[in-house]
């Protein structure tokens, strides 16, 4: 276990913060494009289920403190910035989708890939890359066991 994100495999998928919310129905999608300015950069806003489209390139992606957000296609080294506390969250994973969940009603779905994508946390200025690594998931040097079916 890491001293500062609790990595757990669960018999049951991770209970949503807020049940008002579904990561399933969003309200908003952002599509990066090539054509966006030093790195396809896309946001996650605070209280809303935001789906972010990346491209085959280096996407910025930042969500906010109670954003709820999923990432499709993102397959390139990708920087994800999340504005909160890396010690408030718990993560697991299905397959090679992970899903990162906060006690501050944040919540982050994305693939894990064979590219290194980092993860900074900046309430406490960590930084995790996410990655796959002989059929492992891998944040930093941990394995992301997936969930007991």
């Amino acid at each position: 276990m890491l001293n500062y994100l609790h990595i757990e495999a669960k018999s049951t998928p991770i209970d949503p913060p807020d049940p008002q919310l579904d990561i399933n129905k969003p309200d908003n999608y952002i599509i990066l494009n090539d054509s966006t300015v030093n790195g396809h950069i896309g946001k996650a806003s605070s209280g809303f289920v935001t789906h972010l489209f990346g491209t085959s390139g280096i996407n910025n992606v930042s969500i906010e403190k109670g954003a709820w957000a999923k990432l499709i296609n993102f397959p390139g080294s990708n920087m994800i910035t999340i504005e909160s506390d890396s010690k408030l969250f718990s993560i697991s994973r299905s397959g090679a989708t992970v899903t990162l969940k906060a006690s501050d009603n944040t919540l982050l779905v994305l693939p894990a890939t064979k590219s290194r994508q980092t993860i900074l946390f900046t309430s406490d200025n960590k930084s995790l890359e996410l990655f796959i690594e002989s059929n492992s998931v891998m944040l930093g040097n941990e394995i992301v066991q997936p969930l007991s079916e």
